[in-house]
């Protein structure tokens, strides 16, 4: 019976040493994907479409807001988040920033819309618009600095002879794992399975346009 043989946790990954209690894991799967659930529930605010509050957290539970981080973020804070996330230019990222605060004073940002219609008086339409709400997203969801957390501590967690797998979608997140599997490797306890990374090919795209990015890693322990 698969259901006596699976065991459901709620938890964060880039606290697995908590989550496995002790135990070694022989295969580690890291999809780091959103679920696309959370987009469908244009409610949750991860959406350019639409009309809700500018939520985006994974966890409703805990943590401030997209609108919070939004609303109250100094200049440098944000300036970094649409460099950094978002690869804008300096100069753009500035100049977004700038009228966030200018706006902000006027009145808060509180919906999807009001973000989305301050990004489209800064002449960024879809396209734009769905990457900077994805660095704020990852900004309020704190994933990079999880995704961090999960690398140093997976090791320990991971029994002898067998691998871990992490499947990334941007550029900032498969940097991460390429520089924590090769810091590995360079100890000797670890082997690349993959020497660079598999993606789907233009067939899988075609069925599924959100794998269209995903790059899949695999380090096995030896």
């Amino acid at each position: 019976n698969l259901s006596k043989r699976i065991e459901y946790i709620h938890g964060n990954y880039a606290e697995i040493k908590n989550v496995l209690k002790g135990k070694k894991a022989d295969f580690i799967l890291n999809d780091l994907w959103v679920n696309l659930e959370h987009f469908k529930a244009v409610e949750r605010g991860f959406s350019i479409r639409g009309q809700a509050n500018l939520d985006m957290r994974f966890d409703t539970s805990q943590g401030p807001t997209a609108a919070d981080i939004v609303n109250k973020y100094t200049t440098d804070q944000l300036k970094h988040i649409f460099e950094v996330y978002a690869d804008f230019s300096s100069p753009k990222a500035l100049e977004l920033t700038q009228h966030i605060v200018t706006t902000r004073k006027q009145k808060p940002i509180v919906t999807t819309q009001d973000f989305k219609i301050l990004l489209n008086d800064c002449w960024l339409w879809d396209k734009a618009c769905t990457v900077i709400f994805q660095s704020l997203r990852i900004e309020t969801n704190k994933e990079l600095d999880n995704l961090n957390m999960f690398l140093s501590a997976f090791p320990e967690t991971l029994s002898s002879a067998w691998r871990c797998l992490i499947i990334t979608y941007h550029s900032i997140e498969d940097r991460l794992v390429k520089q924590a599997f090769n810091q590995l490797v360079a100890t000797w306890n670890y082997r690349l399975v993959t020497k660079k990374p598999v993606m789907p090919n233009y067939k899988e795209v075609a069925v599924n346009r959100a794998a269209r990015s995903a790059k899949l890693r695999i380090l096995e322990r030896t």
